[in-house]
């Protein structure tokens, strides 16, 4: 939590040049329902409410790459990315997925708006340094997951299927404010769930 917080307070404060905005990012992300109620108290899940730790770093280091004109940014946004990524690979393994679907867009966007020489040879630099600081997890997870028999390997297409379906996001799940905090995920029905939500966070946005 505080590793977290003062991530998160740290990487906007630098970002907007306010310490207003970095105290309301560091509330919103770190008392998120989802990252402090679902993954902290409720499932323990010390793997992704580590890994979300680390998202702040990935958007300040995009933020250093794209617009190190900028007061607050660092000369060294390629290092704060690939840490970033590094420690959500290390932490978690589906919050890596959960990272590319947020930051690959922005990414995308950026290098439309600003795609010299520059831009992405920091791209390519962010990428190889993740690479080479993720090698000791992945090459022995790549080596586990291709040998080992897993249950996620023994599922065909139409069950992998039925469990996205029926373990899906419920729209009105974005939006809920103070959920219930002792039940568990019972799809299709919101009634006594866990809390999926980015609560306020949603609602102030």
């Amino acid at each position: 939590n505080a590793f977290c917080a003062v991530m998160t307070y740290v990487t906007f404060r630098r970002m907007f040049q306010s310490r207003a905005v970095g105290m309301v990012a560091c509330a919103l992300w770190t008392l998120s329902p989802y990252r402090l109620f679902d993954r902290l108290w409720l499932s323990s899940s010390a793997g992704e409410y580590v890994a979300l730790g680390f998202f702040p770093l990935i958007a300040y280091g995009l933020f250093s790459m794209f617009f190190a004109e900028r007061r607050g940014a660092s000369r060294l946004g390629w290092l704060w990315c690939a840490l970033g990524v590094a420690g959500v690979i290390y932490s978690h393994v589906i919050s890596t997925l959960l990272a590319f679907v947020l930051f690959f867009p922005f990414l995308v966007a950026l290098l439309v708006f600003r795609h010299d020489a520059r831009a992405w040879g920091q791209v390519g630099l962010a990428a190889l340094a993740a690479l080479l600081l993720s090698l000791g997890f992945l090459v022995p997870f790549a080596d586990y997951y291709l040998n080992a028999d897993l249950a996620v390997t023994a599922l065909d297409s139409a069950s992998k299927r039925l469990k996205a379906a029926t373990h899906a996001l419920q729209p009105a799940q974005i939006f809920l404010f103070a959920p219930p905090v002792t039940g568990i995920s019972s799809p299709p029905t919101t009634v006594d769930e866990m809390p999926f939500s980015v609560g306020w966070a949603a609602i102030s946005s």
